[in-house]
């Protein structure tokens, strides 16, 4: 017999509050564990919004003035941390900005509390340069 499974993905709208969106977060997550998923991705960059100008005016030197920026957060920050304790026996997938050096990123997180770990990944269409990956503890 063959183990399956279930996936779960959410489309919806995440902003700037933070709090806000962990909160959808813990129900997104809940809902997918009630029907049984064992993979829950979420959007981009559902912690804290989007980072909506990529390239040179990514740090508000263009179109983005700095106040519309999203929060920038860290892998092994209390944010992913909460999302791997959201977690649990699941694998939770989810978006958000982290900056390396002076510039920002939208950036993917793969967190699940049975490792502890929460690792993350830059998207190839971020800045056009190779995608570091790094895990740390997310506890």
């Amino acid at each position: 017999m063959t183990d399956v499974t279930a996936v779960a993905a959410v489309a919806a709208s995440f902003g700037r509050d933070v709090d806000a969106n962990l909160a959808a977060i813990a129900a997104c997550v809940s809902a997918a564990r009630d029907r049984g998923a064992g993979l829950l991705a979420l959007p981009e960059a559902c912690l804290g919004g989007y980072l909506s100008v990529l390239g040179r005016g990514r740090d508000g030197e263009f179109d983005e003035a700095p106040d519309s920026l999203p929060p920038v957060m860290s892998v092994d920050g209390p944010e992913l941390r909460q999302v791997a304790a959201l977690a649990r026996e699941m694998t939770v997938v989810a978006g958000f900005c982290e900056r390396d050096g002076g510039e920002r990123y939208n950036s993917t997180a793969r967190s699940t509390s049975r490792s502890g770990r929460a690792c993350t990944t830059r998207p190839a269409a971020s800045c056009g340069r190779s995608t570091p990956r790094r895990a740390a503890s997310a506890r």
